[in-house]
């Protein structure tokens, strides 16, 4: 009997990996060919650029059903910064409801509140918290309701206690130690990964994390680096291949394209 429910249990797990998306068309102007399985995309910017906003926006697409263009999956979302405002997403949700698909009141709260139950958000307040998270990864991605992507918002929020306990390190290099834990949970799970994080200044060339093709352990498929200056906001969007760069504004209804 106790053979029986471990070959059971095996092949659930099979089952699960299996039934996961192989890629995720979330955003053509970002991910032209569409965000693979096991890959990892950074938000890079600095206070005030929407990183959060984007993430928030990215999280709509995902989370809505396909009946409105949407992907229907499920998210796991770490909350650091605690920036992420539930409610948020809950506006961006309803204003794609209402303006693109006419959706009532009624219609559109039914909907979000569907698709809200698809989203777990994990929230940590100091590192301790953060790294016990990341050690039980490997619980919440393989469960039975499987998760199809992981989010951080921000990698980054714990860097300067960590700096202070455990001497001095660069900001990307410390982004690298964590990622080494979260990337063997996910490459397992065949889930990719979106974390945002602050631009470091002065950052040493040599620590910065490297885009690669494949998915690689300590290394990123997407940089995606926001800023701002007299002229407005522009986004620049790199792979290991290529590098683009393009406009775009913030409103009330998200990031949009320019």
């Amino acid at each position: 009997m106790e053979t029986q429910t471990t070959a059971e249990s095996g092949f659930g797990f099979l089952v699960r990996l299996a039934s996961r998306p192989r890629f995720l068309n979330i955003e053509t102007k970002l991910f032209p060919n569409g965000l693979l399985a096991k890959q990892t995309v950074e938000i890079c910017g600095d206070t005030s650029t929407g990183k959060t906003l984007l993430l928030s926006q990215l999280m709509t697409k995902c989370l809505l059903p396909p009946v409105v263009e949407g992907l229907g999956i499920r998210i796991l979302l770490l909350n650091t910064d605690h920036h992420f405002l539930v409610s948020k997403l809950f506006k961006l949700m309803s204003s794609i409801l209402k303006n693109n698909w006419g959706k009532s009141d009624a219609e559109a709260e039914k909907i979000i509140r569907e698709s809200l139950s698809n989203l777990t958000i994990i929230n940590c307040y100091d590192y301790s918290q953060l790294m016990v998270s990341l050690h039980s990864l490997d619980l919440m991605l393989l469960k039975e309701e499987a998760v199809s992507l992981m989010m951080i918002d921000s990698i980054s929020s714990f860097y300067w206690v960590h700096r202070e306990r455990n001497g001095l390190c660069t900001l990307d290099h410390y982004v690298k130690n964590l990622l080494r834990i979260i990337q063997k949970h996910t490459f397992q799970a065949n889930v990719p990964l979106i974390y945002t994080k602050s631009c470091e200044t002065g950052w040493n060339v040599r620590e910065r994390i490297n885009c690669t093709t494949e998915p690689t352990p300590e290394s990123i498929n997407h940089r995606i680096t926001l800023e701002s200056n007299d002229r407005g906001f522009n986004c620049r969007v790199e792979t290991s291949s290529e590098q683009e760069n393009f406009h775009y504004r913030i409103t009330d209804d998200g990031v949009h394209w320019l």
